[in-house]
């Protein structure tokens, strides 16, 4: 077999877009590494089959887990879902499922797993025979390729940054970091003005102030229930409206719709919130 050759070039620019769903994040549970029965993350979900009959404990109430949550009811004995604020996961669509499903429930936070089967729960409550918990936690996001001396981290609360609105530093920028944004076109949109900083056309603010817009913008989003870079700033809350950067990009019309994207963007965030 031929050794791989190394080629090093340098560029003005690097445009990382590598997404991130490869890295599964894992919660920290008392007993998870001695429970000998399945677990795994929904990173390796594909179809319901091999869960039939049995009682399964989601781990994450996000996108993942209703989501496989609903695809398990059909053919599981039980669903068990496990939020970490049940208040804040009981959207609309989680209280239609639990009326309509008389096998899915909704706990709080897992406080042990037992060498027996059972679930404990932070409130008291105990499913007494799981057969499977797989975990819908999320992803962490990871650049194992990227040399950058500290630059750019990833920090213990999956958090990536510094970066200005979650895409720039200056010769450095990113495409796919936010989460609960509108897929595909926030990241269009992500793309449009990083060729646009990097052809000229719009120029970044200076490097003192991206570094106070970033403080400012950690600060906000520490006082929030999200951490990271979720663009969730209030507790339990969809954006209302996207950083003032993609403005003249989200302002032309969708060429589907025809409506201004920005107005999309609006429609599908507050579908998130819950009425005050």
């Amino acid at each position: 077999m031929a050794e791989a050759h190394c080629v090093e070039e340098v560029f003005d620019a690097v445009v990382v877009a590598t997404g991130h769903y490869s890295q599964p994040k894992l919660p920290s549970i008392q007993r998870m590494g001695d429970w000998k029965l399945r677990q795994l993350h929904s990173h390796w979900y594909r179809v319901p089959d091999p869960f039939r009959d049995e009682v399964v404990v989601l781990v994450g109430c996000g996108d993942s887990g209703t989501d496989i949550a609903l695809d398990l009811l059909a053919v599981a004995r039980e669903v068990h879902l496990s939020a970490k604020a049940v208040e804040a996961a009981m959207t609309s669509a989680i209280s239609k499922m639990l009326a309509r499903h008389a096998n899915l429930h909704l706990h709080p936070q897992i406080e042990r797993l037992c060498d027996d089967g059972r679930v404990v729960f932070a409130d008291g409550g105990v499913v007494a025979a799981a057969d499977t918990v797989m975990y819908c936690s999320g992803y962490r996001y990871s650049f194992p390729f990227l040399d950058i001396e500290g630059k750019v981290t990833v920090d213990d609360d999956n958090r990536v940054g510094p970066l200005f609105e979650r895409t720039f530093p200056p010769s450095l920028s990113f495409i796919g970091i936010p989460r609960k944004v509108m897929v595909p076109w926030f990241f269009e949109a992500q793309g449009r003005w990083i060729a646009g900083v990097l052809s000229g056309w719009w120029a970044l603010p200076s490097e003192e102030e991206m570094m106070r817009s970033e403080e400012a913008d950690v600060a906000t989003l520490t006082c929030g229930a999200h951490m990271g870079p979720t663009l969730t700033q209030p507790p339990h809350k969809a954006p209302k409206a996207a950083p003032q950067q993609y403005r003249s990009i989200f302002k032309q019309e969708h060429p589907i719709s025809g409506r201004p994207v920005h107005e999309i963007f609006d429609c599908v965030a507050s579908l998130g919130s819950r009425p005050s």
